[in-house]
């Protein structure tokens, strides 16, 4: 015989085989009775309880589908060995079983829980049932915000270097990368300057401020016998240059793009020629080591050193990375490399490792 909150998770789920397939990790029954002090109703609590966590896991896979797809194809400089869907399988199996766990330390919390309307009111045990609520509420908010770190922290594990909007100075292949984004970038200038020319001079052109179908094919196919992508005809007839503003095609905002694209890669010239040169490996004498790592200025201490003196690199804008053998970094950029040269090491000259635990 079927139990009630079995039959209440198929009314909410119906046939959907997704939801089905995670709700078979679950004992249902376990979670009704972790409700059972605080509710006249623990199958209702714990059917939605289940729904919820498999409509977690099916969200979340297709978002880290998405994010994988989308990114795999911008990143810099990432190939996979495998296909998306593989790496997909991979990662989601990992969030699977520590959403389980989430899932599961916050139904242990709701089972210390209680309610007077479920117990009676005499010898209620406010602080022991505040004290309970409290945990309950931690552990919810654990389990429920775990899947968009999830994601974050996949998505900085699988692309280091972004997801190529943003050249980052720390990235493998800085110079390259910017080299792209100027010819991109100078190429759209001189798209945006056939158009600049064409789109206002037809609709000045047309009767009523409007394009007719005959005069907008004509419109096409001179900018498409100038060079500019198919893709992009409708991002330059849209808006109306006559009754809009005809700002996002506006040459001063692209070559100001251009120029600032320029002063980065200048740049990103002197890191990779810094990180070439291995100017920034070295060992003090005090037996401090430093160099770069992972495209960061990194300090390795050779121990855990007092708060005055992690609360100093903090100034200097280092962080203690534990994956990176222990290492205080620091992305590389030119005026990191400069702020390190001239104040963190006579900072770490100061230093006697040999106090450090």
């Amino acid at each position: 015989m079927q139990n009630l909150v079995n039959k209440k998770i198929e009314e909410y789920i119906g046939e959907d085989k997704d939801l089905l397939e995670y709700k078979s990790q679950l004992d249902p029954s376990s979670i009704e009775r972790a409700f059972n002090g605080q509710s006249q109703f623990p199958e209702r609590h714990a059917a939605q309880a289940v729904v919820d966590y498999c409509n977690a896991l099916r969200t979340f896979k297709i978002s880290l589908h998405e994010l994988i797809k989308s990114t795999s194809e911008s990143a810099p400089s990432k190939a996979f060995n495998c296909s998306v869907e593989e790496i997909v399988e991979i990662e989601f199996e990992e969030f699977q079983r520590k959403l389980k766990r989430y899932f599961d330390e916050y139904i242990s919390a709701e089972s210390k829980c209680i309610s007077w309307h479920v117990t009676g009111p005499a010898r209620f045990p406010v602080a022991k049932a505040e004290k309970a609520n409290k945990n309950s509420r931690d552990k919810l908010n654990q389990y429920a915000d775990y899947p968009q770190r999830a994601l974050k922290a996949i998505a900085k594990k699988l692309f280091p270097d972004g997801d190529g909007s943003v050249v980052k100075m720390s990235s493998d292949n800085p110079v390259e990368q910017l080299r792209i984004k100027i010819s991109e970038a100078e190429t759209m200038h001189g798209y945006m300057k056939i158009a600049n020319r064409l789109v206002p001079a037809a609709y000045k052109a047309s009767e009523n401020g409007e394009l007719t179908d005959n005069s907008a094919a004509v419109l096409e196919n001179k900018m498409l016998e100038r060079g500019i992508p198919q893709n992009l005809l409708k991002t330059f007839l849209e808006p109306n240059p006559i009754v809009n503003t005809w700002g996002r095609f506006s040459l001063a905002n692209s070559n100001a793009n251009i120029r600032r694209l320029k002063q980065r890669l200048v740049e990103a010239e002197r890191v990779e020629e810094s990180r070439n040169s291995n100017s920034l490996e070295g060992e003090l004498e005090n037996g401090i080591k430093h160099g770069v790592i992972d495209g960061r200025i990194g300090i390795w201490l050779g121990g855990r050193p007092p708060k005055e003196v992690t609360q100093r690199l903090r100034k200097f804008s280092f962080k203690f990375s534990p994956t990176r053998n222990n290492a205080w970094v620091r992305a590389h950029t030119v005026n990191a490399e400069a702020v390190f040269k001239r104040d963190v090491v006579p900072f770490l000259e100061q230093l006697d490792p040999q106090t450090f635990d």
